[in-house]
């Protein structure tokens, strides 16, 4: 029965003296301690740097895309206006070369009409001039 019992309390002694040493491997010092603390002191410290350096490129975002809107609103309202002026500009053309036009055709009547006149004037002096000379 002894040979039994100690069949079994064998492993499980074995065991318990393996986690007994396996304990002491992971054992670490108060320095080497302390030096991961102040390692996690200073990446917190980054972190919240970091945290700050990001709301502050996000406020500076949201700026820039408030600012970037009132420009294209800006543009939108040039542009219409734009458009509409170069429109008017483009009928005011439009009217003044219609007007052009019929003032080019009333100088061409008035211009055929004077050389009509002319003509007729030139011909009855020619008649007053041929009476004068036949007397």
């Amino acid at each position: 029965m002894c040979k039994k019992l100690l069949l079994v309390l064998l492993p499980l002694l074995f065991t318990a003296a393996s986690l007994a040493g396996a304990e002491q491997q992971y054992l670490i010092t108060e320095s080497q301690l302390q030096s991961i603390e102040r390692s996690l002191e200073r990446y917190e410290m980054d972190r919240q740097s970091w945290q700050l350096q990001a709301a502050g490129l996000k406020s500076e975002a949201q700026t820039l895309n408030a600012q970037l809107q009132e420009e294209r609103e800006k543009y939108k309202t040039l542009e219409t206006s734009f458009n509409r002026y170069e429109a008017s500009q483009s009928e005011t053309i439009a009217k003044m070369g219609a007007e052009i036009e019929k003032l080019r055709a009333r100088n061409k009547n008035k211009a055929s009409g004077l050389i009509v006149l002319a003509i007729v004037l030139a011909g009855a002096i020619a008649m007053l001039l041929k009476k004068l000379f036949k007397r």
